[in-house]
């Protein structure tokens, strides 16, 4: 298996995504974004709004992991998250309809996989579903 490291610029924190392949070389996995699916944000404090240039994402996976604050993000072929966060976490749903383009849109600077981070571009309302 190979390991591939990416960073990811989480405000002031680096993330290090690393992408493990059977192959030998970086695979994306597609993620495709569902208009009427459900978006999650993770995050270790308890609020009821995110703020504008807050992260969501449809991978549930993805949104609890960084709940937890890891250092070092990791991610197989299968999408399987691995992770060394040890914060107490909270998974968020975003509850209100919200449009890619005019509500959010996608992380320029990620280095994650196509789809897998948004950006929210004004306050959106939030409701916490679970404690991690």
């Amino acid at each position: 298996m190979k390991y591939h490291l990416k960073q990811i610029f989480h405000g002031a924190i680096i993330f290090q995504f690393i992408i493990l392949t059977r192959k030998g070389r970086l695979e994306q996995m597609e993620l495709k974004i569902d208009p009427n699916g459900i978006w999650y944000h993770g995050s270790n404090m308890v609020f009821s709004e995110l703020r504008e240039g807050s992260t969501i994402t449809q991978w549930k996976e993805l949104a609890e992991a960084f709940s937890h604050q890891p250092d070092r993000l990791s991610c197989d072929d299968n999408g399987k998250i691995y992770h060394n966060g040890t914060e107490k976490g909270y998974l968020y749903v975003i509850d209100e309809p919200i449009t890619v383009g005019i509500d959010v849109y996608q992380h320029p600077r990620t280095v994650m996989y196509e789809n897998a981070e948004f950006l929210t571009k004004r306050p959106i309302k939030v409701k916490m579903v679970c404690e991690l």
